[in-house]
């Protein structure tokens, strides 16, 4: 083959082998472009999230499975449809109006939206909505990509409602809310803690609950310090002082319960705060009242007692003035005898002191003061109760008894002893009188002291006749009383004086031993 055939020839294959070459690569690319297309039609078919494409007229061209299953459409259903048809009606045409105009102008727009499903259940879409551009650049078509945040919507409304049944309720509670932080300063206070205080919120807010705490109850603050020092403190319940505007002392009741960050860490109290004011003066109103009547009781018992205590003190009255007399007539005639001077002179002494502790007697049970609450010895107090009735009960001639398995001195309780005497007094009275008016042979009053663990054990016991079940039910009840000389206030106020010793006082009664009033105190140290 000579040269000039040779040329062509080589030519054509070149060409041949570059078309070859070429074909090749657009398979191997047509390939890969088939392979990226099923790709990404495989993402998109199977993506959890919601796609739609539209022509530029708005009318669907395409709807993923998401789509379908969001909407309750078929893609059927849905090609060739307008979007409108998941329209609920709930969004402002306004919405609609900017999306369009933003997408034909082609850019991207993102919103919220509520749309209505087949079965005409509502949903809600954040969705991003943007053009398709062919190489050209010119908009073919647009896409929506969107996530159903139906769910989240309904939580967020959720919290909505209950922030604001919340914020109802502390702002319209009957009592005092307040939230407070780790330094002791109020963050929000509702209205009703303000009216308590006579204060503003501005005067609260961002201030110390010290600066509303009297001063001198300041070191009783400490719980609140404690429980912020990482102490495992959830939940405090005290009662404390606030001190109002006008300068009046407010006592409340306070709930504190601690909250914890999400570490764990102590955050906040939100405390309820329950004015307790009126209470407290009800109460002091109460105690003086219960004074004033346990005053009145004692003064009328020692009326009943009058001649016996007249008695009591005649006697050593009687004898002091004998044995002056007589040291009167020693001296006349001369011849003191220095012996019969001493022995005058201390019958004297002894009756003196014999008077003088009967009038004291007297002058402690008749006392009207506040009750004195301090530690004594509750065996000592029985037997002053005892020696004041002496004299009563020997004219009565009922035998009266005073026991304890304790030494004197080892039944420590906390109270006032007055009180402690009366309730003894009148139990005992009580007794007698029963065992006079039964006509009991040989009646007894037996008086037993008992330490039983934390708590102390008194016991009157008379041999008397059993009261019955019918009256049992109904001596503790105040005015009621089966005497016609009784005020009925003699048992209602030993339980109540029993009763604010944290104590109790009850009846025993058997066929065997008679009735049997009981009553503890606290042991005290």
């Amino acid at each position: 083959m000579n040269a000039e055939t040779y040329l062509p020839v080589l030519m054509a294959t070149g060409l041949l082998v570059g078309a070859l070459v070429l074909w090749r690569r657009s398979q191997v690319a047509l390939r890969e472009a088939k392979k990226h297309r099923e790709i990404m039609s495989a993402v998109v078919e199977q993506s959890p999230a919601v796609v739609g494409i539209t022509d530029l007229k708005g009318t669907i061209t395409y709807a993923n499975p998401a789509f379908e299953k969001q909407t309750g459409y078929k893609l059927d259903e849905l090609v060739g449809q307008n979007p409108r048809v998941l329209k609920s009606g709930i969004m402002p045409e306004e919405t609609y109006e900017q999306l369009w105009k933003t997408i034909i102008a082609g850019e991207v727009w993102t919103g919220e939206l509520c749309n209505k499903s087949k079965d005409g259940s509502l949903y809600w879409e954040r969705a991003t909505i943007g053009p398709i551009r062919s190489r050209g650049a010119d908009i073919t078509h647009f896409v929506k990509v969107s996530e159903d945040i139906t769910d989240r919507k309904k939580l967020d409304a959720a919290m909505v409602s209950s922030e604001q049944r919340f914020r109802s309720i502390f702002e319209h509670a009957g009592m005092g809310i307040a939230i407070l932080d780790r330094q002791g300063c109020w963050r929000a206070v509702n209205q009703s803690l303000c009216d308590m205080l006579g204060l503003e919120k501005a005067e609260l807010v961002g201030h110390s609950f010290l600066e509303v705490t009297p001063e001198e109850d300041h070191h009783l603050e400490k719980d609140w310090s404690t429980a912020f020092k990482g102490i495992r403190v959830t939940a405090l319940a005290i009662e404390k002082r606030y001190l109002h505007k006008d300068g009046h002392v407010v006592w409340a009741e306070v709930t504190a319960s601690q909250v914890r960050d999400e570490v764990g860490a102590p955050e906040y109290f939100i405390c309820v705060i329950k004015d307790l004011t009126r209470r407290r003066e009800a109460e002091e109103k109460a105690a003086a009242r219960q004074t004033e009547l346990a005053h009145l009781s004692r003064i009328h018992t020692l009326q009943q007692m009058t001649s016996e205590l007249a008695h009591e003190i005649d006697q050593p009255l009687c004898a002091i003035l004998s044995a002056a007399q007589a040291g009167v007539r020693l001296y006349d005639r001369h011849g003191i005898d220095a012996e019969d001077l001493h022995e005058a002179l201390g019958m004297i002494v002894t009756q003196a002191e014999r008077a003088g502790s009967v009038v004291r007697r007297i002058k402690t049970f008749s006392r009207k003061n506040e009750p004195e609450l301090r530690v004594f010895d509750l065996f000592g107090s029985l037997a002053n109760a005892c020696a004041l009735l002496d004299t009563e009960l020997i004219r009565l001639q009922v035998a009266c008894a005073l026991e304890s398995e304790e030494e004197e001195g080892d039944c420590p309780v906390k109270g006032d002893p007055v009180l402690v005497e009366q309730v003894l007094v009148n139990l005992c009275r009580n007794a007698a009188e029963a065992l006079i008016e039964a006509q009991v042979e040989d009646p007894k009053i037996l008086i037993t002291v008992q330490v039983k663990g934390e708590q102390v054990l008194t016991s009157v016991s008379d041999n008397g006749v059993v009261i019955s079940e019918r009256l049992r039910e109904d001596i503790f009840t105040p005015f009621f009383t089966t005497r016609e000389q009784g005020l009925g206030i003699g048992l209602p106020l030993c339980r109540s004086i029993i009763d604010s010793h944290g104590g109790e006082l009850w009846l025993e009664t058997s066929e065997e031993t008679g009735n049997t009033f009981c009553f503890t105190l606290p042991a005290a140290q």
